[in-house]
């Protein structure tokens, strides 16, 4: 984060507000969703739609052959590919549709195909079984809220050094996902419809360091494979920006259920660099950041056969507090910083769900000069940085909608969204 973090933390000192695309309840229609993104204007709407304004629900009607496997005595010691493994002796009926969870955790949607076989040597029970879809088990779906929203825990990060190319970094992550917002219809056993809309309130703590010895800018080696980015290039100078690190902390695994239906929701932090430079000369820059952020995704299929539609909202509030840089370079740096960068995944009866990709990312400019006087140095230049937001959504190689529905990603927005920070530098080092 180095010099990167230098530029974040000269930027965040003010709170910005975000929305783009809307759910299938939202009063905007396609053509003013498009404007709203794609026009030359880089206002961000507000949209009423990334709201949660549906109460919470748990009617569902399930299918004649459908067994429901919720209370711990009925529950499998566990799922595996192909099989259901139960303590004891369990009896079940080919062409049945068992739902639920595992003794060890794994969400399960499954068709028994033949009956079950007991070992008496081992006290289990084996079930050969098929992967099911919704539309085989349940007749009417009209679910809405996780079951247990208190249960949510806070997601933190202690303190930690790491390295994004050869800017080192030390932060600190605390965030509070909120899971209410997510709904699952089915109508007359074959239109589905699915909304995941996860909030996240964050809190960021930053410090970094970076000594460029360097006079020209090096090669990365470590790319951020997740999206490749196109380079910038500064005006005047001809320099780049390219990606030179990222980097993925631990995966934290919310395992709850909306109704009957089991859900796991996956939250992927991360970080990544991207970094251009010409001179030499060290910074090191510390602060916090802190904010809001949703992003509400909808599907929504005819037939579980068709590719759904797709549509989306996001609304967020970002601002910070940054510490005095120190600051002993000459020469030009660009720096975009993405961090947090945050991956929230879902599994929908162990089926894969709607995917969100958010990352608030710094761009940061510096033109800075080191004068020796005497036994002091003076600093002189300018500094400007801005904050971006990108955004991704999709569905990856799913049964959800059926076994032959493509894959779908899609960019919902990039785009810098607000000047952060503008200053000429003129100060003596102590």
């Amino acid at each position: 984060m180095k010099f990167s973090a230098l530029f974040p933390a000269l930027c965040i000192t003010t709170a910005l507000t975000a929305c783009q695309s809307a759910p299938f309840s939202s009063p905007l229609s396609a053509s003013s969703l498009n404007s709203a993104t794609n026009g030359a204007n880089p206002a961000l709407l507000r949209s009423a739609s990334v709201q949660n304004t549906s109460p919470s629900r748990q009617t569902y009607r399930l299918q004649s052959q459908t067994r429901v496997l919720q209370e711990p005595i009925n529950q499998p010691l566990r799922a595996l590919p192909g099989q259901l493994v139960f303590r004891g002796m369990r009896v079940f009926q080919p062409g049945e549709i068992l739902i639920g969870r595992s003794s060890e955790g794994q969400a399960f949607l499954r068709r028994v195909l033949s009956r079950p076989e007991h070992n008496e040597q081992s006290g289990q029970t084996v079930v050969q079984t098929a992967n099911a879809s919704l539309a085989d088990a349940f007749q009417e779906l009209d679910l809405s809220g996780v079951n247990n929203p208190e249960m949510v825990k806070p997601i933190e990060l202690d303190r930690r050094t790491f390295q994004l190319g050869f800017v080192t970094v030390e932060s600190a992550l605390r965030a509070q996902p909120d899971l209410s917002d997510v709904q699952i219809r089915l109508e007359n056993g074959k239109a589905l419809f699915v909304r995941l809309a996860p909030e996240l309130k964050l809190t960021w703590d930053i410090t970094s360091r970076v000594t460029l010895s360097t006079l020209n800018q090096a090669t990365p080696t470590a790319p951020w494979a997740t999206q490749q980015v196109p380079a910038a290039v500064a005006p005047q100078t001809g320099l780049l920006l390219k990606p030179i690190g990222s980097v993925n902390f631990k995966t934290f695994l919310i395992v709850t259920a909306i109704g009957p239906i089991p859900l796991t929701i996956f939250i992927k932090p991360g970080a990544a660099l991207e970094w251009g430079h010409q001179g030499t000369g060290s910074v090191e820059l510390g602060g916090q950041v802190n904010g809001r952020l949703k992003v509400a995704v909808e599907m929504k299929a005819q037939n579980l056969s068709q590719s759904p539609d797709f549509k989306s909202a996001f609304d967020y509030d970002y601002g910070g507090l940054i510490k005095d840089p120190k600051l002993e370079f000459t020469g030009r740096v660009l720096s975009r910083l993405h961090l947090p960068r945050l991956r929230v995944e879902s599994e929908i009866a162990a089926m894969i769900g709607p995917y969100v990709e958010a990352s608030s990312y710094l761009d940061g400019d510096l033109v800075s000069k080191v004068t020796v006087v005497g036994s002091q140095k003076r600093i002189t230049g300018k500094a400007e940085v801005h904050l971006g937001l990108a955004l991704r959504a999709g569905l990856s190689k799913s049964d959800l909608f059926g076994d032959s529905i493509p894959e779908i990603h899609k960019t919902l927005f990039d785009r810098r969204v607000k000047q952060l920070y503008k200053k000429d530098l003129n100060y003596t080092l102590p």
